[in-house]
């Protein structure tokens, strides 16, 4: 699961290019999203959630 850093994406943005060839857009892409959304406790919802 990765977040949505850019709005209305359609692959040919200039801002997502920027971003990923900065070195913010490289760390984000070392990052194992997946691998740490395992890690992460099931969902709760209701009281004291």
């Amino acid at each position: 699961m990765q977040l949505p850093l850019f709005k209305d994406f359609d692959g040919y943005s200039p801002k997502y290019h920027f971003f990923r060839n900065s070195l913010l857009g490289q760390v984000h892409d070392s990052i194992p999203w997946d691998g740490l959304v395992a890690c992460l406790p099931e969902e709760r919802t209701g009281r004291g959630a």
